[in-house]
């Protein structure tokens, strides 16, 4: 089969939970499909991430976004009533090039990652066309908007109204939908939701293994730490649960990794908290660890972190909004709803190495029934097979 796969970034290197879905759903499919990529990119390439991706790719083309008409493409979205992160990625002459080469590679399905690349091809007509919408991103718009001031509130609130909006709308302009949890797909706001087929995430089980390395730090969180979700969880994690560990144990270490990091997650730095910055190999993040905790607050979807995190070999701790789209249970995964509980689990699991172990062990055997990429791919491999004759 021959799939054209759409993506709003080149998804290489894997600092971002896009970038790790898109490539391992283009990993495990070049095995037996011929994949063609276009990615649209902001800076300049990577070389590696050429190399690396290339070999998976019959074809593959970046495809250059240029910031120098992005208030033009901003004031299109506002004036037509799109989101604005689909009028910031959308760009006419780019379109013409995807239409084009669609019209040329003739492939037998055309799978766009996000709402951001939607409008590119959702009037493409004769190939059936797939839309991973990977979150509800109105959903994560609305909960950023309950988190700031005024008027950047009400922006959020405008972009949530107009996400849910176009979500719906996308609904009816693909054959089929793609989402990450069920619990995603309960907040996408169409009758036809309950017709969204939960792809969800996975690990890289040979990749993400245990190796022996100096447990330095007690705890860790990662992630893209200019990611307003991961800001906000660091934050509370470093000014408002770590202090109350530190209470029990003065020498305890934290490690916030992650590339990126904002001025405020910089200032977190101190004794008893490091901030690693961009890491070659975030392996090692998890390796130097003993507990992973990820007090996030707000976003959406299934986070990649924690199952990186588990099949690292650690215990871990996070908030219901996490755990729920997992899909685990308590002898796995650790929940907290404020820093009181939160500094609970981890002290419990500092003073317990046998609760640690036990706990791991549980969230272990259960990713690796439900989150391996090779099985949670075949579901998407299913819907294209499904699919590859409809003509529309």
């Amino acid at each position: 089969m021959k799939i054209f796969i759409l993506l709003s970034r080149v998804p290489f290197p894997l600092e971002k939970g896009d970038k790790v879905r898109a490539f391992n759903q283009i990993r495990t499919l070049s095995k037996e499909h011929e994949i063609i990529l276009y990615a649209l990119h902001e800076k300049d390439v990577d070389a590696e991430a050429i190399e690396i991706l290339k070999p998976y790719c019959k074809t593959f083309k970046v495809l250059p976004l240029h910031k120098n008409n992005l208030v033009l493409r901003m004031l299109h979205a506002l004036l037509r009533g799109l989101p604005f992160q689909v009028g910031y990625f959308y760009h006419k002459k780019i379109k013409n090039e995807i239409q084009e080469a669609i019209k040329n590679l003739k492939p037998d399905i055309i799978y766009c990652q996000l709402c951001r690349t939607a409008e590119y091809v959702k009037d493409i007509q004769g190939t059936p066309k797939v839309l991973d919408l990977m979150d509800a991103f109105s959903k994560g718009a609305e909960r950023r908007s309950q988190k700031e001031s005024f008027l950047v509130k009400w922006l959020f609130k405008l972009e949530a109204q107009r996400m849910r909006n176009y979500e719906s709308e996308m609904l009816e302009k693909f054959n089929r939908t793609t989402i990450i949890s069920a619990q995603d797909r309960e907040y996408i706001y169409n009758p036809l939701n309950k017709n969204i087929a939960v792809i969800s995430n996975g690990v890289d089980f040979d990749f993400f293994k245990p190796f022996a390395a100096e447990k330095i730090y007690d705890c860790v969180f990662s992630g893209n730490m200019n990611y307003p979700p991961n800001i906000d969880g660091a934050i509370f994690l470093a000014e408002n649960i770590f202090p109350l560990v530190l209470q029990k144990f003065p020498n305890a270490k934290l490690l916030i990794a992650g590339a990126n990091p904002s001025p405020k997650i910089k200032k977190l730095q101190s004794e008893n908290i490091h901030i690693s910055g961009w890491m070659d190999d975030i392996r090692m993040a998890y390796a130097s660890a003993k507990i992973f905790v990820a007090p996030l607050r707000m976003g959406s979807g299934v986070q990649n972190k924690i199952l990186e995190a588990v099949s690292m070999g650690l215990p871990c701790i996070t908030s219901a909004l996490v755990a729920k789209p997992l899909g685990m249970q308590k002898d796995a995964l650790l929940t907290g709803e404020n820093e009181e509980e939160y500094a609970a689990h981890i002290i419990s699991l500092m003073q317990n190495p046998l609760q640690a172990e036990s706990l791991h062990k549980n969230a272990l055997a259960f990713i690796e029934h439900a989150h391996n990429w090779e099985q949670i791919n075949k579901g998407l491999e299913n819907i294209f097979d499904e699919l590859k004759d409809t003509k529309i």
